[in-house]
């Protein structure tokens, strides 16, 4: 059997220039729209998530606005790990990332609560219904050009592990906000 092997097609940067790299590319020339008075010069990002993790994502972000140094690389490994330009203005991005409160969705504790307890299948379930309404109620508002989910960390690696058995003051907390809401659980509940 014979596998060809497939050059890697060129990209296009700035002023024409192309490479195949787009770390490279990006990083010498500046993406291919840096000149056009189209071209984006802020960004504003949306970020969905529980409020911890939502700080973190912004907490990366923000660090990604200022020069990374690349890691050491092994002989023969030259290129693996390429600097980061960083992402600003000054930059050979030319933009910046705008964070505002105002477009950000946070998972309510008590829902992130249930989501933890839930069954693997239920969890997703529900936190695909609310990261998607949360996504769309955002790019409804037309203030942000990019949304961000963070997975809460609770979510993570759950399968094969049972969810955790659930307090008496926790489900009666849940059922008595249920209630002042005027809701009803539509999953049965133990306790």
């Amino acid at each position: 059997m014979k596998a060809p092997v497939l050059h890697e097609p060129e990209l296009e940067f700035r002023a024409g220039n192309r490479h195949f790299d787009p770390r490279y590319g990006v990083s010498v020339f500046g993406p291919v729209d840096a000149d056009s008075p189209t071209g984006l010069r802020q960004i504003p990002i949306g970020l969905v998530g529980p409020s911890h993790a939502v700080d973190g994502i912004r907490n990366w972000l923000q660090r990604c606005q200022n020069h990374i140094e690349a890691r050491d690389n092994k002989p023969g490994q030259e290129n693996l790990h390429q600097p980061f330009p960083g992402f600003s203005t000054d930059s050979p991005f030319g933009a910046q990332l705008v964070f505002d409160d105002a477009p950000v969705r946070e998972i309510p504790e008590r829902q992130l609560r249930r989501m933890v307890r839930a069954d693997t299948v239920s969890a997703t379930k529900d936190a695909v219904v609310f990261y998607a309404d949360a996504a769309r109620s955002l790019a409804d508002t037309g203030r942000c050009r990019v949304v961000i989910c963070a997975r809460p960390e609770e979510l993570q690696d759950r399968e094969g592990h049972p969810p955790p058995q659930e307090s008496t003051a926790e489900h009666e907390e849940d059922a008595w906000s249920d209630h002042q809401a005027g809701r009803t659980t539509s999953r049965p509940r133990t306790c």
